[in-house]
């Protein structure tokens, strides 16, 4: 995020620096001076996004996806619970499939016996209080969620917009 606030800088004032023009009759190879700087500013993140999920397995395909969508809603509820609104919860993935037998002998692809079908289902979780991050992963952990994909901490819009607006300025008077 910092590297990012830095490379906002350098090409914002890239951007703002001014390049001469050549006057009347100048030659175009005259030397021109260009003057560049950089603002630094540090900050912690004020916003996190966590990846949490339910992977199920059965014989039948219609059972799995069943106790998928029983634990999943678990896990959804509790976070919910928590006071993160049903707008920051985003299904980021959904998949079924068919996990084969792997037996000692290659059998061609049509010849092999499904042993359980595989669901699993992705949830996004994004909090404005990077703080309650732990809570988050361990209620959706001990409401049946058995996957955590990531966690990513981030500035929102209104913060990155400040950040970059100081880095900017402090550019500038450099």
């Amino acid at each position: 995020a910092v590297l990012f606030c830095l490379c906002a800088a350098i090409v914002m004032v890239t951007a703002l620096t001014p390049t001469p023009v050549a006057a009347d009759g100048a030659k175009e190879n005259e030397r021109v001076i260009r003057t560049s700087a950089v603002g630094e500013v540090v900050s912690s993140p004020d916003r996190a996004e966590i990846q949490v999920g339910v992977e199920t397995e059965n014989t039948d395909v219609r059972a799995a996806q069943s106790q998928n969508a029983e634990r999943m809603t678990r896990v959804t509820n509790a976070i919910k619970a928590l006071g993160i609104p049903a707008d920051h919860l985003t299904t980021t993935g959904y998949t079924v499939y068919p996990v084969y037998d792997d037996g000692a002998t290659p059998v061609p692809l049509e010849g092999r016996k499904v042993r359980v079908y595989r669901v699993s289902n992705t949830l996004l979780v994004r909090i404005d209080d990077v703080a309650r991050v732990g809570d988050v992963i361990n209620t959706a952990v001990s409401s049946d969620a058995n996957q955590v994909n990531s966690i990513a901490f981030l500035f929102s819009e209104g913060k990155a917009t400040e950040l970059r607006a100081e880095a900017l300025k402090q550019a500038v008077n450099r």
